[in-house]
């Protein structure tokens, strides 16, 4: 009788928690000129094909736009296991660049700024007058809706075959 052995493998599934700490980890690190221009040389080093007309000025270009960026997010662009380079053929305008680590920026905020269900959110403290003029015109709503409710004449809808 011959028995399985099965390999415990660890859980890949992050809790929000989990997330939330990562994302906030990666939009911490901040990206120097240096790490940007190696992460654009990286980057176009991921198009064996790419001949633009001035490589410097292009590599410069991606490597400003990369500065602007938390490290973590420049880290994933350049990788081409999950960057840029994995979904395009072609080498990277600079506003592809931009829009790939504009909405990679927004993922990791969104997580960043995760409140889980049970946890309480702090509530907004408005002042006096802003608490009188919204109940003013919540008031005058309410009267506008039932007055024009309560002079409403409602017809029964008639079907299809109905005289």
């Amino acid at each position: 009788m011959t028995r399985e052995i099965q390999l415990w493998r660890p859980s890949t599934i992050s809790s929000p928690e989990q997330m939330r700490e990562k994302a906030q980890i990666i939009l911490k690190a901040v990206t120097s000129p240096q790490e940007a221009i190696r992460a654009a040389k990286q980057l176009v080093g991921c198009f064996p094909h790419a001949k633009p007309l001035d490589p410097e000025v292009y590599a410069g270009a991606l490597a400003a736009v990369l500065a602007q960026y938390p490290l973590g997010v420049v880290k994933e662009c350049v990788d081409p296991r999950t960057g840029l380079a994995r979904n395009r053929e072609f080498p990277p305008t600079v506003y592809s660049v931009v829009v790939w680590c504009d909405d990679r920026l927004r993922h990791y905020q969104k997580f960043a700024n995760y409140v889980a269900i049970g946890e309480p959110r702090p509530e907004k403290d408005f002042s006096p007058e802003h608490c009188e003029n919204m109940l003013a015109r919540l008031s005058k709503l309410m009267h506008e809706i039932f007055d024009h409710h309560r002079n409403a004449v409602w017809v029964r809808p008639r079907g299809r075959f109905e005289k």
